[in-house]
């Protein structure tokens, strides 16, 4: 059983490390967690306008093309309708952009006590580890409390303490003086 409790005693320095500086992949998603809680992201996609931009570019391309085949390319009227679906279209990417990032962040939310939780595992094996090197003493105390529930049934009792010899002596000399003087030797 000693062998058993000082092999994880041996842990507990390890643990300890691990519990105050933390575990990387854990630092890190607590990290990455509380940049979307705080709306890090909700600042703008840096892939974004990329993106707006080149599905803005198959935009302008496509009204052109189906403009150009009935003849209405370079009006007013073509640049109104490209200035509206362009319109259309950033609205729409960054609508969905913004969206998903507060779903991330109502995920986040949720994964907060995970994460949380992930961090006191080392406390926990701790405590595990302590509670473990307590067994050989708790089993001692089991084995006394038995030996003890064996010897319930004997009592101490404690006695009245017996006159001293002097008292004893003076009783029978006031006895014999008493016996004496009623004319009891004779």
């Amino acid at each position: 059983m000693t062998a058993i409790t000082d092999q994880l005693g041996s842990l507990v320095p390890g643990l300890l490390d691990q519990y105050k500086t933390g575990d990387p992949n854990v630092n890190a998603a607590k990290s990455y967690n509380m940049d979307v809680l705080s709306g890090k992201y909700l600042n703008g996609n840096p892939y974004l306008d990329d993106i707006v931009q080149q599905t803005g570019d198959d935009v302008r391309n496509g009204v052109s093309a189906s403009l150009g085949t009935r003849g209405l390319v370079g009006g007013s009227a073509q640049s109104d309708i490209v200035s509206r679906n362009l319109a259309n279209n950033s609205n729409t990417l960054r609508y969905t952009d913004y969206n998903n990032q507060m779903q991330r962040m109502d995920g986040a939310v949720g994964q907060a006590t995970g994460l949380n939780a992930a961090s006191q595992l080392p406390l926990a094996s701790l405590l595990e580890i302590a509670q473990a090197q307590q067994m050989p003493v708790q089993a001692a105390s089991g084995a006394g409390s038995a030996i003890g529930g064996l010897l319930g049934q004997y009592t101490n009792q404690t006695q009245k303490s017996s006159p001293s010899l002097g008292a004893i002596l003076a009783q029978i000399a006031g006895n014999a003086a008493n016996t004496y003087a009623s004319g009891g030797f004779g």
